[in-house]
């Protein structure tokens, strides 16, 4: 097998190499263990709605880059204190499982003193708290399998910018998230740095081979991939599904609610109301916004256009653009 640790925090020149590992056909005959990691980062499933799964203006606000990998499964918040690994394995596909292929990484925990488990469709589990989670691309014979190691990730943010189903994330907020997760560092008892170390030693130590260190950053293969797929925004934006939003901001002047459709990341149908006293039209003004892009960007351009304080007194443009969107 061979061990590579991928230098860049960049996702998407990182979900660029993955792929590039699976379908190059330098590496056809090669098992792969990927080492690696992203910074401030939200990671949305293949078929997923970006719209319908991610806190957008969260996001901006933080400078967080999204991105929409190839396997399925859910969104998935990574930054600096969160590792990622890949499994490449070839020939493999009819004798897929996920507790089998994710055996290397609970021997791993197993290694360093920390009694890991796997649990439910895809989890790994630590004192009855998930520490990963995992999704699985197949490509002809062989499959990709993914997934993320919660050292010391901020919760907070993870829990504020994805806006999934509650009952799956949290019912009573970041406590909730809290009490389902679990960050290693507590039962690690050395820092991020060493326990990196142990894990690519573990998988050179295992496989006989040494850990290969690359930046692919200038790789003309995964730039062409990155172009034309995970850094394509046809591929993060336009590839959306189908969304049916309502929302609602109240001020003391009064309140505004805003029903939207979109269709592959164009707004196709939206309707406007308000209890403010002002007589403005908001279907006039709701209809500058059919077949526009659903990006805050977008949304704020043409926002600008209009006088807001006659929809509703002083309303400012923050509060408008947040209408548009889950947060």
């Amino acid at each position: 097998m061979k061990v590579l640790k991928l230098l860049t925090n960049n996702p998407q020149i990182n979900l660029s190499s993955e792929y590039y590992y699976l379908v190059d056909d330098e590496f056809k005959n090669d098992d792969i263990f990927i080492f690696w990691k992203n910074k401030n980062t939200v990671v949305i499933g293949k078929n997923q709605s970006l719209a319908a799964e991610v806190n957008q203006i969260y996001a901006k606000d933080h400078d967080m880059k999204i991105v929409r990998r190839f396997s399925g499964g859910g969104a998935v918040y990574h930054d600096d204190g969160n590792i990622c690994f890949t499994f490449i394995k070839r020939n493999q596909k009819n004798n897929f499982d996920f507790k089998k292929s994710l055996t290397d990484i609970i021997d791993f925990f197993n290694s360093v003193g920390v009694n890991a488990y796997f649990s439910g469709r895809n989890d790994i589990l630590v004192n009855e708290r998930k520490v990963s989670g995992n999704a699985v691309y197949f490509w002809k014979n062989d499959y990709m399998i993914h997934g993320t190691l919660l050292f010391d990730v901020d919760i907070e943010k993870l829990v504020t910018v994805l806006t999934v189903d509650q009952s799956k994330l949290s019912s009573k907020g970041i406590e909730s998230v809290r009490s389902r997760v679990l960050n290693i560092c507590d039962v690690y008892s050395k820092g991020m740095k060493e326990f990196e170390n142990d894990f690519i030693k573990f998988f050179e130590t295992k496989y006989n081979t040494q850990c290969i260190e690359l930046d692919n950053t200038n790789n003309p293969k995964v730039l062409d991939i990155n172009n034309n797929i995970f850094g394509n925004k046809n591929w993060i934006y336009e590839r959306d599904f189908d969304f049916n939003f309502t929302n609602s901001i109240k001020t003391d002047k009064g309140l505004v609610t805003l029903k939207l459709c979109t269709s592959k990341n164009i707004i196709t149908d939206i309707d406007m109301f308000s209890d403010s006293l002002l007589a403005l039209d908001l279907k006039e003004v709701a209809k500058q916004f059919i077949n526009q892009k659903y990006e805050i960007e977008n949304i704020k351009e043409i926002a600008s256009k209009i006088n807001l304080n006659e929809i509703l007194e002083n309303l400012n443009i923050d509060q408008f653009i947040s209408l548009f969107f889950k947060i």
